[in-house]
């Protein structure tokens, strides 16, 4: 299973094709003769646990509603091992109901029993039908369902039948008219080693596409190869394939023979054929034979001409042409004598010869694909050892990165945080240089300019020099020097006067009087001021006269 590549699942019809009725139709006559594919050994009343069912489930040499179908030669080679595989419900694998007890063929249109030698010999599709069994004990739901659908009397008459399941490496694909479902009727074949097989394969519906032949002939189909594996069957309600109903077995059987059975031999104790009178015996025997070797022959020629298959195409084209395998076919036939034929049949030895080169040279392919697809798998072994070392070192190096750079971030975040800080440092500086604020003013100025971009904090510097002109430091000092040179002339204008003054850093009227009632002046008569003057009048006597800051100090009012 593991180099098979794909599962088809035969089932679910989505488009509808409408041959001609004359061509092939689903099955309307009753399954009863596919009873008989039950084997004879077997009795379905010996074991009420099971239900024995008979039914067609695939059709040979036609196309399906799902643009996919099955040529004759892979019919016959694999119909034999749907034996013992799995029955499930509706294509689900978790509903495994039951399992394929043995398996057959059948004519289309009348479900008569045919065995392999009918079914070479004509040029019509044929059936592959199946006994299976049903687990009633963990099933009653559905036997009862299948026995409903069973009885043409019920409702449900044939509401049920089988589809099946089938794993393949690869497919050819078929270009068929418009109306036609035979694949013998395909008017080109594309096969996986052709250099424009991607592109038909574009074109089926199983991959997306329309279904339409790139040549505008008629539409496209994936027909399966000669090698696949049947993988079992479902009970399905629409099946893909022109099949329909199931018929329940309920007695013991005659099965009919699938292969022809040469007549048989005596030999003596020396291995030679006993010379008694065996005419009949010959003639029996050379007909089997005859018809093998016809039906061997048949295949290889309908192979070179139709390619049905293009596996058995490519395999008889390496060993002869179509003259050669005809001419081969009229010699078996015609031959009337067993020693006419046996010589003839040791002729073909040298087709037989080649096949069996031809397969020992596939086989010898076989091998020497298998040792490259080892050599093929330890490389990718160690690429992907490889490709995981550098994952991990990645991922290690990633980390490491991620650390690195978190590093960095927390140093540029500290870098960061010193710039800020020395920025704010600095403009509280230039602040300080500039101002004169109390502690409350310095605190709302902090939160004013905390977050300033450069820019605001210029024209937050401008407009305070505007707006809070009198408390800077400039313009303080202005006003100092204003008023020390006031006071300056005002000690001067009293020393003149006689008053001795005594003054701190700033100008105190209080003090000035102080001083002045401390130190009288005389009068210009030379007599002493009163002290039982006023306050007023005395510190008018000694201010008359003296201007301070643009007041006349004589014309203060009397100090409470």
């Amino acid at each position: 299973m593991e180099d098979l590549e794909e599962t088809l699942i035969l089932t679910a019809a989505v488009r509808a094709i409408e041959p001609d009725a004359t061509v092939l139709e689903e099955v309307k006559a009753s399954l009863d003769d596919l009873r008989t594919i039950l084997p004879s050994d077997i009795d379905p009343t010996g074991d009420p646990s099971l239900l024995f069912c008979a039914a067609n489930i695939a059709v040979a040499g036609v196309v399906n509603r799902n643009d996919d179908g099955m040529d004759k030669i892979t019919a016959l080679e694999c119909y034999s091992k749907f034996k013992h595989k799995f029955i499930d419900f509706e294509h689900s694998r978790k509903q495994v109901v039951g399992f394929i007890l043995h398996a057959g063929l059948s004519e289309v249109g009348t479900n008569r029993v045919i065995s392999e030698e009918d079914a070479e010999k004509s040029d019509a599709p044929f059936n592959i039908a199946l006994v299976f069994v049903v687990w009633k004990a963990i099933n009653p739901d559905l036997a009862d369902d299948i026995v409903a659908a069973s009885n043409p009397a019920h409702s449900d008459f044939n509401s049920k039948s089988l589809s099946f399941e089938m794993a393949f490496k690869g497919f050819y694909i078929a270009v068929i008219p418009d109306g036609e479902i035979l694949i013998s009727k395909a008017t080109k074949l594309i096969t996986p080693d052709q250099p424009d097989f991607p592109k038909w394969k574009k074109t089926l519906r199983a991959y997306k596409g329309n279904g339409k032949s790139l040549e505008g002939d008629g539409f496209t189909y994936r027909v399966l190869p000669y090698n696949v594996v049947p993988l079992g069957g479902g009970i399905v309600e629409q099946p893909a394939a022109p099949v329909k109903g199931i018929t329940v077995i309920t007695e013991m059987t005659q099965m009919v023979p699938q292969t022809a059975t040469p007549a048989s031999r005596e030999f003596n104790d020396n291995g030679d054929e006993r010379e008694d009178d065996h005419d009949e015996d010959d003639a029996n025997y050379m007909a089997a034979a005859q018809l093998r070797f016809s039906n061997f022959y048949d295949k290889a020629v309908k192979a070179l001409k139709t390619g049905v298959s293009p596996i058995t195409t490519t395999f008889i084209t390496n060993i002869m042409d179509t003259k050669d395998i005809q001419a081969y076919k009229d010699k078996v036939v015609k031959a009337d004598k067993l020693e006419d034929f046996k010589e003839v049949a040791l002729a073909s030895t040298t087709v037989i010869d080649a096949i069996i080169a031809e397969s020992e040279k596939r086989e010898q392919a076989k091998k020497d694909a298998e040792l490259r697809a080892s050599e093929i798998e330890k490389v990718r072994a160690e690429v992907e050892t490889a490709r995981d070392q550098a994952l991990k070192d990645l991922t290690a190096t990633k980390t490491e990165l991620a650390s690195i750079k978190q590093e960095l971030d927390q140093i540029k975040a500290s870098q960061q945080s010193e710039a800020l800080a020395r920025k704010f440092d600095e403009r509280m500086n230039l602040i300080s240089d500039t101002f004169e604020f109390s502690d409350d003013e310095r605190a709302e100025v902090v939160a004013d300019i905390r977050d300033l971009s450069d820019e605001a904090f210029a024209k937050f510097m401008d407009k305070s020099k505007k707006l809070m002109k009198e408390k800077t430091k400039e313009f303080i000092k202005k006003k100092k020097d204003e008023a020390k040179a006031s006071r300056d002339q005002l000690v001067a204008s009293l020393k003149e006067k006689g008053v001795t003054v005594k003054l701190g850093e700033s100008l105190n009227v209080e003090e000035l009087i102080a001083s002045a009632i401390e130190h009288p002046v005389s009068t210009p008569e030379g007599s002493a001021l009163e002290p039982s003057k006023t306050l007023k009048e005395r510190a008018n006597s000694i201010l008359s006269g003296i201007t301070i800051g643009g007041k006349n100090l004589s014309k203060m009012e009397e100090t409470k």
